[in-house]
């Protein structure tokens, strides 16, 4: 091209600050998240068997094994602060409940009245009141309901109404003041703890350092040491660790070779659902999933940066 006919260089700035624009936007658009900073730990500390770990799952160490009610069609899992009874909140029109469970034995030691059949029950979590009273919170699926209940005894106190951007009712649980509740898409709500009005959304997934897009975010599990979140995604035999106040995806874990070992001894077993920290512990928690035989207490490991 002859310099004449070249064009003017101002317009050549503004053509490349408009395309700088315009990714911009759409990495903060689709990517459902702002860009960390630099000195993020979490960016410019990853080494490649990091962004490997991250984009194909670590894999799973199973520390114990206990029997798991075969007809439990889990829906919530959360542990109580001894370590010693799990609640587990069930799904399925007309069989919905809540129990505990003991973790030594892995027996249903109470168990709630089922909800009426128009209820189809949805995740579950322990908190306390603003009275300082054990409670239980559960969701329901499509029903655009949820129930407290008395933690001791299991009986039902107050309902709720409540919509997300489905209008349906997932994974629920407690991160400091507040509730995060997912509905099967990729956004999480989050609800005042108090009040359970919606306060914000965060969008998960990013664009770096490659694509990542998570539907269907189902059972959650917030965990204090570390700040994160984890979520099950129905469909896929993994587990995300997410930054709750970003949405972006820190860790991934495959659980498919715990679910192909257990297919191989029994049969009719559903989704991978339910996760629940160990107290007292680092990186460990029990996992099941619907009309599974068996709980595991299984090692989730997450780099933290120490520093």
């Amino acid at each position: 091209m002859k310099q004449e006919e070249q064009p003017p260089r101002n317009v050549i700035q503004i053509i490349w600050l408009t395309t700088t624009v315009v990714i911009l936007v759409f990495y903060i658009i689709v990517g459902g998240f702002i860009i960390p900073p630099k000195n993020d730990s979490t960016t410019s500390r990853t080494t490649p068997q990091d962004r490997s770990l991250l984009r194909f799952g670590h894999q799973v160490t199973v520390l114990q094994t206990i029997p798991h009610d075969p007809n439990a069609w889990t829906q919530g899992l959360v542990a109580a602060a001894d370590g010693l009874t799990l609640y587990e909140g069930t799904g399925l029109y007309g069989e919905s409940n809540l129990r505990k469970i003991d973790v030594t034995t892995g027996q249903i030691v109470q168990q709630s009245t089922t909800l009426p059949e128009q209820y189809f029950g949805e995740g579950i979590a322990l908190y306390s009141d603003e009275n300082n009273n054990s409670r239980i919170i559960q969701l329901t699926w499509k029903e655009k309901t949820g129930f407290i209940y008395d933690r001791d005894t299991l009986t039902q106190v107050s309902s709720f109404s409540f919509s997300t951007k489905r209008n349906q009712g997932w994974g629920i649980t407690v991160r400091k003041n507040t509730f995060i509740v997912s509905d099967g898409s990729r956004v999480l709500h989050i609800w005042d703890k108090s009040t359970l009005q919606e306060i914000k959304r965060v969008r998960v997934g990013q664009l770096f350092p490659f694509p990542l897009q998570v539907p269907l975010l189902n059972e959650l599990e917030y965990d204090p040491l570390s700040d994160t979140l984890l979520a099950n995604v129905l469909g896929t035999k993994r587990i995300v660790r997410i930054d709750p106040e970003t949405g972006r995806v820190l860790a991934q874990y495959n659980l498919r070779p715990l679910y192909t070992k257990l297919t191989e001894q029994y049969s009719n077993v559903g989704a991978l659902n339910g996760i629940a920290l160990v107290p007292g512990t680092e990186d460990q928690y029990w996992v099941t999933g619907k009309w599974w035989p068996e709980l595991y207490k299984v090692e989730l490991p997450y780099r933290r940066n120490r520093n």
